[in-house]
């Protein structure tokens, strides 16, 4: 015997109800970002990490490289940041590499305000091949800065940053279709 359209709706209003507000708004995302400057700051659980910030530095430069988007660094974490780097430890193969997290959603018009980039180094590390630990912190840095311009992932072969998961070789940049998006958000 097949259920009713009305309790199979009442089962997704349940189901839809049951999911916390704040793992709609967590990775992959549908927000896009709320303006081409793209402010951003190391928080303080950085400091430890040296090539984790040099990292995220790349990914904010390979950003300004490859599209429209302008971002700056502050030296501290105000107000008027728009983009938050933390590193997290304690993570274990298999967790998330990185995460990204709307802190400033606007509901009313599909832009981030404020977004935080968290990495965890430790994961990357047990995960990459000997030598690859640097690149694989380029490539989840970059990886998670693209969320937060509005970029989804996608599975290989696809020779980008988006691609999630260990990689070997490349994927440290945008292809042309991420470029192509990202600058049409405001262009």
């Amino acid at each position: 015997m097949r259920p009713s359209i009305a309790y199979v709706r009442i089962a997704v209003l349940v189901l839809l109800l049951a999911v916390p507000r704040d793992l709609a708004v967590a990775h992959p995302s549908d927000w896009e970002p709320d303006s081409l400057g793209h402010v951003w700051c190391f928080g303080d659980s950085t400091r430890s990490f040296p090539s984790v910030r040099d990292a995220m530095r790349y990914s904010m430069t390979n950003l300004e490289d490859q599209t429209e988007f302008r971002p700056s660094q502050n030296s501290e974490c105000s107000a008027a940041i728009d983009v938050q780097f933390r590193v997290e430890t304690g993570g274990r193969p298999g967790d998330d590499r990185g995460l990204w997290h709307c802190v400033d959603p606007n509901y009313s018009n599909g832009k981030c305000g404020k977004a935080t980039v968290t990495i965890w180094p430790d994961v990357i590390d047990a995960e990459a091949a000997p030598g690859d630990y640097e690149l694989n912190l380029r490539k989840t840095a970059c990886h998670e800065v693209g969320h937060t311009v509005n970029q989804k992932h996608h599975a290989p072969p696809y020779d980008d940053c988006m691609v999630s998961g260990n990689v070997g070789s490349g994927h440290q940049k945008y292809n042309q279709d991420h470029r192509n998006f990202i600058n049409g958000i405001y262009l």
